[in-house]
């Protein structure tokens, strides 16, 4: 299975360095190193939208079907000063999608299994 990204991908990108070739600026968590992935190979792990609580279990990835293409667009209301209700809607959508899938909230949530 491929991983799932469960911090997308719309997010992850506006964090890149274009005078790095959109690449991020990454500290390891192993050895503390710095390193330069491309957004794809991080905030992933198999299985991350999978989640036993929903039904279907993959649920997430319609929801952010509707959330993701309008990230941007969200975020440039908020700081244009501008109050929408699909804006808060999206960035809440993005913000939920992300406590849902995380490996923080699979540690929560069954402290046995660790990710």
């Amino acid at each position: 299975m491929a991983p799932d990204h469960f911090v997308p991908q719309v997010y992850l990108k506006q964090w890149a360095d274009d005078a790095n070739k959109g690449l991020l600026r990454a500290i390891r968590k192993s050895d503390l190193k710095q390193f330069t992935p491309g957004t794809k190979a991080v905030c992933a792990m198999s299985g991350g939208n999978t989640n036993p609580f929903l039904q279907p279990q993959r649920a997430i990835e319609e929801f952010l079907a509707a959330i993701e293409p309008k990230y941007e667009w969200a975020v440039r209301t908020f700081i244009d000063g501008e109050m929408h209700r699909e804006a808060i809607y999206v960035i809440a959508g993005l913000m939920a999608s992300i406590m849902v899938c995380s490996p923080g909230r699979l540690r929560i949530t069954n402290p046995r299994k660790q990710s």
